[in-house]
């Protein structure tokens, strides 16, 4: 009787899926040419959470150039039920504070949600080291954070615990890409 019901994130429609997917390529293309050399796709997927990177990569079709572009990137993941699940974590949790599933949500409702799990499911204080993140975190031009730059954020940390992803399970993208997941690009939204 005194344990909390668990909030569940609300559904992502197959528009906002395809919103995510798009945020999700475009937060690994530094140069925003809709395109990502092999090795940056393979990161991409490691770092939303399948460690089959590699082996999902082979089954794609690949142009000439060994490029995945943005298209191609969407329609596999749309076409892999398996790949969707093991990359979902991303996508649920900004979910919870994209309150009108448009792809971004105000700092503030980040702040919330991220109180509100802590508090209400783990019963822990948000770390104040979590709160700097998010403040720092790049706003559009309505001062909103898109999904995109919250990945972004994201990779940022995941490349600073394994700076050399790769074959071996490690952070091995172009210097672009590691430029731009490390933040080291002019905040651009795509």
């Amino acid at each position: 009787m005194g344990q909390k019901a668990s909030k569940r994130p609300p559904k992502i429609s197959e528009a906002l899926m395809e919103t995510y997917f798009r945020a999700e390529y475009d937060a690994m293309d530094a140069d925003a040419d809709g395109s990502l050399n092999r090795q940056d796709a393979i990161d991409l997927i490691q770092m939303l959470g399948c460690n089959k990177g590699k082996r999902k990569l082979q089954e794609w079709d690949y142009n000439k150039n060994d490029l995945i572009l943005r298209e191609d990137y969407i329609e596999n993941i749309k076409d892999d039920p398996m790949l969707i699940k093991k990359t979902m974590k991303y996508r649920k949790l900004f979910r919870l504070f994209d309150r009108n599933a448009d792809g971004s949500a105000c700092k503030q409702e980040i702040i919330n949600g991220l109180e509100s799990i802590c508090l209400e499911q783990l019963d822990i204080d948000v770390d104040d080291d979590v709160l700097k993140i998010v403040e720092q975190m790049v706003t559009d031009a309505d001062g909103r954070i898109t999904y995109q730059n919250f990945l972004k954020q994201r990779f940022k940390a995941l490349k600073e615990k394994a700076p050399t992803f790769g074959p071996n399970g490690k952070f091995a993208g172009s210097q672009a890409s590691i430029a731009s997941v490390s933040g080291h690009v002019d905040g651009h939204v795509g």
